[in-house]
This record gives C-alpha cells, structure tokens and sequence, in this order.
C-alpha cells in the first residue's frame, strides 16, 4: 500500500467536517513516523484536501487496515460528523465493503492507538463481518 496515498485519504477525511483538530493531525503525524514519511511531507500534506480517494491495489488485509485507519481517525476527535461517515462509506463501498461493515467496525474500532494484540483482535473481529 502506497503510504503517502494512505495519508491523503486520511486527510480528506480529517477535512470532512471542514477543519482539521489537532487530534487528526496526531494520529495523521503517528501514522506517518510509522511508515517514516517525512514531517515536512506530512505538513505540505495537510495543508490541502486531495483529489485522491483511496490508495489502489490493496491486497484483503490492507483494506481491513485502510478501513480501520478511517474508523479511528473519525472518531479520534470524539464527534462524528455526517461528512465524515459519508466519506467512510463511500471509501468502503470502492473497497468493497459495505456501510453495514462500517456501522459494525465503528462500534468496535478505539478512537485512540491500538496496542499489537488490541489490532490483532479487531483485524480478527473485521475478517468476521468481511468473510476474508
């Protein structure tokens, strides 16, 4: 999965509501370190909303991740906004989930950081309502 596309979801989604918290732009800076994408890169990054709407190529596992990423930045700010939840069932439905998935995952996913066995058990709980 193309990383800097991840981000620019990401992004698109933290702009849905109109304004990025600052809590968005840590889980969006978090999520960069991860994956080493430079802070300078990740500032030009939300400086903007992209025309990008999804990484392409996701093999079953990425998307779960995609999806989950999505989850956990709409809620990270402790409101979900209409926008945002129409943004997350638009990205599902071009990755093959439904917003019935979403709805589920939703209840589920933290809003905040998730430890290895934490991930491990939403991703198993996700591959559940998926079938993957």
């Amino acid at each position: 999965m193309n990383k800097t596309e991840l981000l620019k979801s990401l992004i698109n989604l933290a702009w849905a509501d109109g304004n990025i918290h600052q809590k968005e732009k840590d889980f969006i800076f978090s999520l960069a370190n991860i994956h080493n994408i430079p802070l300078s890169e990740v500032k030009e990054l939300l400086a903007t909303k992209h025309n990008s709407q999804y990484p392409a190529q996701l093999n079953d596992e990425e998307k779960l991740e995609y999806l989950i990423h999505l989850l956990q930045l709409m809620k990270i700010d402790g409101k979900i906004f209409y926008s945002e939840l129409q943004y997350c069932y638009k990205i599902a439905g071009i990755i093959g989930y439904s917003e019935e998935v979403v709805t589920e995952l939703l209840v589920l996913t933290p809003s905040g950081d998730l430890g290895l066995d934490e991930r491990h058990d939403l991703l198993n709980k996700a591959r559940e309502y998926t079938g993957s």
